[in-house]
């Protein structure tokens, strides 16, 4: 006798995983993961390390408290505010605004801003979505109460929809603007491509070609969420950018005010 198998209490579906191990559809699983990726080859003059870190990087940082010292402590404490000069507001600057203009300025697709180098040879977890009800209701509910959050009430409300299954484009840039090392010296566009034996060449000869992540996008992007992914995207919409950091220099950039919307 075999029992039939329940799928809704009452109206309510219940959840249930994909009927197949992987989320993407079967023609797009089938591509990525029977096409072969070229090994990375040996450099021709041997192996190279990473370069000796520089420490201490600003020696003149590392001295004794001095009166000096506590008095400019006391004076954020007092009055919660801090003064940057002029060469640490540079220095930050070319930290982030330089390359994030530089991505969008230069000729090519294939402008990485952020390169993950991963030291797994692979993730032993197998996951899928879990089916949450409530927090993220709650979390919205707190973030309109003044409740300082990474992710914006946008995106907490687009992933409830993703949880629900209803995914849709959201503008990913991965093979673009960001991009993952494997410990092999190969390149994946994101990290659940990781396994895949898709060839997207290596460190040294990026083979990302524009047409095949769109092509491919249309199967994955829907059924991914990632947070970086998303915040990337995000990010690049440059009457964003700007608006932000106009609002910076009417505070001349002492400090990061308001969020990033």
């Amino acid at each position: 006798m075999s029992a039939t198998p329940v799928t809704s209490i009452g109206n309510v579906p219940l959840p249930t995983l994909p009927t197949q191990p992987f989320r993407l559809d079967v023609p797009l699983h089938e591509l990525l993961q029977h096409a072969t990726r070229e090994p990375f080859p040996p450099l021709a003059n041997g192996p190279v390390s990473l370069p000796e870190p520089v420490f201490p990087e600003h020696p003149k940082l590392i001295h004794e408290l001095d009166l000096a010292d506590i008095a400019a402590h006391e004076t954020v404490v007092r009055t919660g505010k801090r003064h940057w000069p002029a060469d640490r507001i540079l220095q930050t600057m070319r930290g982030w605004m330089t390359p994030y203009f530089k991505s969008r300025i230069l000729p090519g697709e294939f402008q990485p801003i952020i390169a993950y180098l991963f030291t797994e040879w692979k993730c032993n977890l197998d996951c899928h979505y879990c089916w949450s009800y409530d927090l993220l209701d709650w979390l919205i509910d707190k973030q309109r109460q003044g409740w300082k959050m990474v992710d914006s009430i946008p995106r907490l409300q687009n992933m409830k929809s993703f949880m629900r299954g209803k995914g849709e484009e959201w503008g990913c840039r991965a093979g673009q603007h960001w991009v993952i090392v494997r410990t092999d010296g190969t390149l994946a566009p994101c990290l659940p491509m990781y396994n895949a034996k898709y060839d997207w060449g290596t460190v040294e000869n990026q083979k990302f070609d524009k047409q095949q992540l769109l092509d491919m996008k249309k199967g994955c992007e829907p059924n991914c969420f990632s947070t970086l992914g998303y915040n990337v995207a995000y990010c690049y919409s440059m009457a964003r950018v700007v608006k932000w950091l106009v609002k910076q220099a009417m505070y001349r950039f002492q400090g990061v005010s308001g969020s990033f919307e």
